[in-house]
C-alpha cells in the first residue's frame, strides 16, 4: 500500500517549516498569551511540533468540527460539542496565515 505514496517534504524539511512558523509567531505574539486552536483529529500532530517548538505561552484547546449532519453535507462547518463561542474573547491563533 505505501509503495503508492510518494513523498512531498521529508521530515527535516517539515521540521524545519514548523521552527520557522513556531519563531515568527513568538515574534507576533511576543509578550501575549494565545490561544492555540487545534481542528481534530488532523492538525493534532502538527499542532504538538508547533508549540512544542514555541516560546509563547499559550493555551492549548481542540475543536472537532463537521461538514456533515446524518449522512449529508451541509457545506458548513458545524461546531461539536460546543466547542468554539468560549473564544470568542481570547487571542486565539489562526495557523493558515502561515503556510
Amino acid at each position: 500500500m505505501l509503495e503508492n505514496v510518494k513523498v512531498l517534504y521529508s521530515e527535516e524539511e517539515l521540521q524545519k517549516r514548523i521552527a520557522e512558523v513556531a519563531k515568527e509567531i513568538d515574534n507576533d505574539y511576543e509578550g501575549k498569551t494565545v490561544t492555540v486552536i487545534s481542528i481534530l483529529k488532523g492538525a493534532v500532530f502538527f499542532t504538538v511540533d508547533l508549540v512544542k517548538k514555541m516560546k509563547t505561552p499559550i493555551e492549548l484547546e481542540v475543536m472537532q468540527v463537521s461538514s456533515y449532519a446524518g449522512t449529508e453535507t451541509t457545506r458548513e462547518n458545524q461546531d461539536q460539542e460546543g466547542s468554539g463561542p468560549q473564544h470568542r474573547r481570547k487571542r486565539c491563533l489562526d495557523c493558515g496565515r502561515y503556510y
